[in-house]
C-alpha cells in the first residue's frame, strides 16, 4: 500500500506523546490510525451499500 506523510492537529498532550514516544510506539500508534481510517471506509460503505447515509461528526 502506498503511503503519505500529513499534517493532523492533535491535543498538546497527545503531540506530547507522540514526540516521546519510541519508533516503535510511533509504528503502533500509526498502525491505530490505520485501522481507524479502515473502520471508517468500510462502515461508510455498508451503509451506502444499505441506503443509509450518516454524518459523522467531529468529538471535541
Amino acid at each position: 500500500m502506498e503511503t503519505k506523510t500529513i499534517t493532523i492537529r492533535v491535543n498538546a498532550e497527545a503531540a506530547r506523546i507522540f514526540e516521546a514516544a519510541s519508533e516503535e510506539q510511533r509504528r503502533k500508534f500509526e498502525a491505530l490510525l490505520g485501522s481507524w481510517q479502515l473502520l471508517v471506509i468500510l462502515v461508510g460503505g455498508r451503509q451506502r451499500a444499505e441506503g443509509r447515509r450518516q454524518k459523522l461528526e467531529r468529538y471535541n
